[in-house]
């Protein structure tokens, strides 16, 4: 084969890709639902320090940029289906 046929068949395999790809970004789109998740935390745990509050909460970390207020943080990772 030479140059030319090589390309050829190059670009109708990258054709035959995208025409894949967009159906099925279609397809996909037509099962959207929407996912909620809720979570609950107990009051904070507020004290005075310096003339400033702090807050602590349970299962938190505290993160504050310097000259920012430090506010609890928490990492949640949920897994959705696609």
């Amino acid at each position: 084969m030479n140059k030319v046929d090589n390309l050829t068949q190059e670009l109708v395999i990258v054709a035959i890709l995208l025409v894949v790809s967009i159906g099925s970004i279609g397809h996909a789109s037509a099962f959207n639902s929407e996912i909620e998740v809720s979570y609950q935390f107990k009051a904070p745990d507020i004290t005075t320090k310096d003339g400033y509050a702090h807050l602590n909460m349970k299962d938190c970390f505290s993160y504050g940029a310097p000259g920012m207020p430090v506010l609890p943080i928490k990492v949640a990772r949920n897994l959705a289906p696609l």
